[in-house]
């Protein structure tokens, strides 16, 4: 069975993203996908407190979700090995990531 690689990315910068978009990242993750989290926010979960929050990113990550906080998409094409994502930092100009998916959920 092909390995199944996703990434959920809160694009929304005027709200933050809704718990329910880290317990999707985290079911993928625990049925086996590899899972990328990407959000223009500072923080996973801006407005709650931030130890729980350290808590809650540091279960995702033991659950294999990889989580990027600060990030904007550039770009995303299709191509034979998946959906290529070009993503960067929007405070670090020169942390880019490129990295290709089986699923992208926005």
């Amino acid at each position: 069975m092909a390995s199944v690689s996703r990434l959920l990315f809160h694009k929304n910068s005027l709200n933050p993203p809704p718990p329910l978009f880290s317990e999707m990242a985290q079911a993928f993750a625990r049925l086996g996908s590899k899972v990328h989290l990407l959000t223009r926010s500072s923080t996973l979960l801006p407005g709650e407190d931030a130890d729980a929050v350290k808590v809650i990113h540091a279960a995702l990550e033991k659950d294999g979700v990889k989580v990027f906080v600060n990030q904007v998409i550039e770009s995303v094409d299709v191509t034979e090995k998946g959906k290529l994502v070009k993503s960067r930092s929007h405070i670090d100009q020169a942390d880019r990531t490129d990295k290709a998916f089986t699923e992208i959920l926005v």
